[in-house]
């Protein structure tokens, strides 16, 4: 127990001229600050207000009509001070009186100073202690209160230990309707996700420890249904406690509903896309026709050429319009959990590479967080290799950790790419086909904060660095 660098003042209040004198001398010995003695309860509580001691030594016998109990009382109500009573009075009466009044502190006349320092350090700490614990609960409170979410604890069983913050605006139920036990969470499940809820419950309940997040929906009391975010964690028992599951419910409604809304709308636009394309490349098909009916006809040799070039044009069109077949759903659905070994084979499969060797050595457990469209990242980049690598014979894939993230590798043996080029080829309309595949590549792989650039050195072949950060990568089944 220690005392604070500045000296604790004290205010005595006793009714004896000379014992307040001596404690007053004997607390400056102490080291202490007394800056008076007072003699009755009405002065008693208005020094106190005045100086805001650290402790009160109070007399239960003062002059006037006012008690030292009294005064002690409104102190402690009022101004939040500690109280020690001092009394020559050891009966029972007095003491269960004096004990209403909830003291720092009781001591009996006469004391010495060792008794009378410790019990006012006592009084300082415990007072310290109490108004730290008084502003905890009010930040725990003040956080329970405006707390947007329902924070829980449940038993191993989830039966209900409490429940925390806007409980009845998210489901309609009052937290004491389940504490009470006549009404559990599961029973509010939406019908259409009580199976897997509960499922995944029983799972928690198997394992010593769990962490981790769902969505699912609950029917509010109205009949009304919302969508919750959950976060749970299961607390494995201790030598000191049991184990316990705890975690905070979301609503998100809104977002879902926002989310259904873009899905419609995506959906709709990709009709209109697919509509529009299917006419354009109609139209552009019957032009081929035509051209090729007046290349049989035209003789001349100049208007050949120009028939030629038209019939390429032409050609480049109906390429870029189907190019956008490929590319309408980017950023359109969620990202999600892909094996890389998996997508770079259904990739490889997909295009045509006669004579070349294309080896794949990544792990097959290895798992990003990606556009579902990440695999034509893989196709563009074999795709790549084979347009411009003129000499290449192998394309090699791999990967290797680097800086906490992971770093995934596609590397040939052709000519490579040049200096000025390797940061123009993510450009749009870059290149000898539509010029869009290396730039929509760098845009998918973004949607979830990764990264492509080419490193490879020219004249040995070309290198693509996919980097993957922390979080976006995991090997499944660890």
């Amino acid at each position: 127990m220690s005392v604070s660098s500045d000296p604790a003042m004290v205010l005595v209040v006793e009714d004896e001229f000379i014992t307040g004198n001596d404690i007053q001398n004997s607390l400056l010995d102490m080291g202490y600050r007394v800056p008076l003695v007072i003699d009755n309860g009405p002065e008693a509580i208005l020094k106190t207000g005045e100086l805001h001691p650290d402790v009160v030594l109070m007399d239960i016998t003062l002059r006037g009509k006012m008690s030292g109990i009294e005064a002690a009382l409104r102190i402690k109500n009022d101004l939040g001070i500690p109280v020690i009573f001092l009394t020559a009075n050891s009966d029972e009466s007095t003491i269960d009186k004096a004990i209403l009044s909830e003291p720092f502190g009781y001591i009996i006349k006469p004391f010495d100073s060792r008794s009378l320092r410790i019990s006012i350090e006592m009084a300082r700490y415990k007072h310290t202690m109490d108004r730290e614990l008084r502003e905890s609960e009010e930040r725990y409170r003040g956080f329970v209160e405006n707390f947007l979410g329902i924070a829980f604890r449940y038993n191993p069983d989830f039966s209900v230990v409490f429940l925390h913050g806007s409980t009845e605006p998210i489901t309609g139920f009052r937290e004491a309707e389940f504490m009470s036990g006549t009404l559990s969470w599961e029973s509010i499940l939406h019908p259409d996700d009580a199976a897997r809820v509960l499922e995944k419950n029983l799972e928690i309940q198997k394992s010593r420890e769990y962490s981790g997040s769902r969505e699912y929906r609950i029917l509010r009391k109205d009949g009304e249904v919302r969508w919750i975010f959950e976060l749970i964690q299961k607390v494995p028992a201790t030598s000191f406690s049991p184990s316990y599951i705890q975690g905070a419910c979301y609503d998100i409604t809104d977002r879902k509903n926002a989310e259904d809304a873009i899905r419609v709308a995506n959906r709709k636009l990709n009709l209109l896309n697919n509509i529009t394309r299917h006419d354009i490349l109609n139209t552009v098909h019957g032009l081929l026709g035509l051209l090729e009916m007046a290349q049989d006809i035209v003789r001349d040799p100049a208007a050949m050429l120009i028939l030629n070039d038209m019939q390429v044009s032409t050609q480049q069109i109906q390429r870029q319009i189907a190019f956008t077949r490929n590319y309408q759903d980017v950023g359109v659905k969620a990202p999600v959990w892909q094996g890389v070994h998996a997508c770079i084979e259904r990739a490889t499969r997909a295009i045509s590479h006669d004579r070349i060797t294309i080896s794949v050595t990544v792990d097959k457990n290895l798992e990003i967080f990606a556009d579902p469209l990440v695999e034509k990242v893989f196709y563009n980049l074999i795709d790549n290799a084979l347009r411009y690598g003129e000499t290449i014979r192998e394309i090699r894939f791999y990967a290797e950790p680097r800086d906490h993230g992971l770093v995934l590798v596609c590397e040939d043996d052709g000519v490579g790419i040049s200096a000025p080029d390797k940061e123009r080829i993510f450009e749009q309309c870059v290149g000898k086909n539509t010029g869009m595949g290396l730039f929509l590549s760098r845009e998918i792989l973004m949607i979830t904060g990764m990264a492509v650039q080419e490193c490879g050195e020219p004249g040995t072949g070309a290198r693509f660095e996919i980097l993957v950060p922390a979080g976006s990568w995991r090997l499944k089944g660890l």
